[in-house]
């Protein structure tokens, strides 16, 4: 006995792992952009370290706005968990390859990157009604 039918196939997109995407692909562009500006202008390196906190607030806003577009409830706290997670994966990458400790600045990012998300969240869920 077969079972097939008309039964449709459900996708759930789980809002953490979309804003995540969403997030790295901003931020993916953002930098191509940014070595663009740098290798084509005279934009000054000492302006790096602004434009790098400038672009991972921007990238977890719009991973937040994704969250919270893509969960029925608690943008807020999809957005945050995206920033936490952002963070957090931003850290490791820089702990394990490239040697870098935790200071003031890591403190920052990560409440940047919560708190930027967390509104994006805000707004993502407000977004759908």
């Amino acid at each position: 006995m077969s079972t097939s039918g008309n039964m449709s196939q459900v996708k759930v997109k789980p809002p953490i792992l979309t804003g995540l995407v969403y997030a790295f692909i901003f931020m993916a562009i953002c930098t191509i952009v940014l070595s663009l500006m740098l290798w084509l202008s005279d934009f000054g390196e000492q302006s790096l370290g602004t434009a790098a906190y400038l672009i991972h607030g921007a990238s977890v806003l719009t991973g937040g706005v994704a969250a919270g577009r893509h969960s029925l409830r608690k943008g807020w706290m999809n957005g945050g968990l995206v920033g936490i997670l952002y963070a957090l994966i931003i850290f490791l990458v820089g702990f394990l390859g490239f040697d870098a400790d935790a200071s003031l600045q890591t403190l920052i990012l990560f409440a940047l990157c919560a708190v930027a998300s967390a509104v994006g969240g805000i707004f993502g869920v407000n977004t759908r009604r």
